[in-house]
């Protein structure tokens, strides 16, 4: 670190959080994985951002990380979360609301054991809640961690991903020229 201000003070990451999502899945679950589509899509804000899943299709883990890291699609957040957590434990029936359970409680092992001691996540997505927290110290820990996986590298330098009638454009103006992310 060459200059630092405020590293420590707690905020709301929002989105920032679907970095921590997508490591905890990439170091679980395989990305060739098959994954249906259930009822946590049901379980996010009506103005929450969404790459489009609809119960019963089918996609694979890196497909759903696609629609994570592109567009910031909670309901993948979620589904990834729902498959994760399920594969984890070894209980592929796991409802919905435990499964996110579940998977936050990854989550936030996954950020204490990178030194992350200033953050509590409380939903995989980051839609607004006051119990969800983290510093911009911890997301570089936690981005750091991410970056060392290059499937991760690789899907969020992504400009564009088309799958079961979805074409996906990296929102990251930094990727992609002209976005409005």
């Amino acid at each position: 670190i060459i200059f630092s201000y405020n590293e420590h003070e707690q905020l709301y990451p929002a989105s920032i959080t679907k970095v921590l999502t997508a490591l905890v899945v990439v170091e679980n679950v395989k990305l060739d994985d098959l994954v249906v589509v259930g009822d946590e899509v049901k379980l996010i804000a009506d103005d929450g951002s969404k790459a489009g899943l609809k119960v019963g299709d089918t996609y694979t883990v890196e497909d759903l990380l696609m629609g994570l890291m592109l567009v910031s699609g909670n309901d993948a957040a979620n589904t990834l979360a729902v498959h994760t957590a399920r594969v984890q434990s070894g209980d592929m029936d796991m409802e919905p609301k435990a499964a996110i359970e579940h998977f936050v409680g990854l989550m936030n092992d996954k950020a204490k054991e990178l030194g992350a001691e200033n953050s509590h996540f409380v939903n995989p997505h980051g839609y607004h809640h006051r119990d969800h927290y983290t510093t911009a110290y911890d997301m570089a820990l936690i981005t750091k961690a991410a970056t060392n996986h290059p499937e991760i590298e690789r899907i969020g330098s992504t400009d564009r991903y088309e799958v079961n009638g979805h074409m996906w454009i990296n929102t990251n103006y930094m990727v992609v020229e002209g976005s409005t992310g």
